[in-house]
């Protein structure tokens, strides 16, 4: 009998901007459960789990074993942390995002790296529930300390209906 949260990763991809301006990463899981929610991928590994091409294919039982995730210590996130959107919000929320006026040269980058994941894994196609976390706008008490992101955003997808999970990361470290 396989354990509750088992988890195949499908693909995935890492990318680090030649000048250290940014970097993306994402990864596909396929799940056992008929029926994903968030509240079970928040409580796996698969928010630490990094690109590994090798990995592919492969199925990994999920445990938390590591406390951070980005900048966030996984060991205070709650659901209430990650902003719930459709594709429309999600759009609406990282445009609103772009207009930051504490922007410098990465920002160029980091619309590029949001383009190209967003077109490879067409997320607007299909029903998905889009679960999105930006560091600049959680309480400071659930950042790892010292915390050195310039940036991090992560948004979670969980097509319904179906066993796909997408995580994706956009970030400067």
């Amino acid at each position: 009998m396989k354990p509750e949260n088992t988890y195949r990763k499908l693909d995935g991809e890492f990318k680090l901007d030649l000048n250290y301006l940014g970097f993306f990463s994402w990864n596909q899981f396929d799940s056992e459960f008929f029926e994903n929610s968030f509240e079970k991928v928040l409580n796996s590994n698969l928010l630490n789990e990094k690109f590994d091409n090798q990995k592919k294919n492969e199925l990994l039982i999920s445990k938390i074993n590591e406390t951070n995730f980005g900048p966030f210590d996984t060991n205070k996130l709650t659901e209430n942390d990650f902003k719930k959107l459709n594709y429309t919000e999600l759009i609406t929320e990282i445009e609103k995002y772009w207009k930051d006026e504490n922007w410098g040269d990465d920002l160029p980058i980091f619309k590029e790296n949001i383009k190209y994941v967003f077109n490879k894994l067409e997320f607007e196609l299909g029903q998905k529930e889009f679960y999105y976390i930006n560091m600049e706008t959680i309480n400071n008490q659930k950042l790892i300390n010292p915390n050195f992101y310039s940036y991090f955003v992560s948004i979670i997808s969980i097509e319904k209906n179906s066993n796909k999970i997408i995580t994706t990361y956009f970030g400067l470290d």
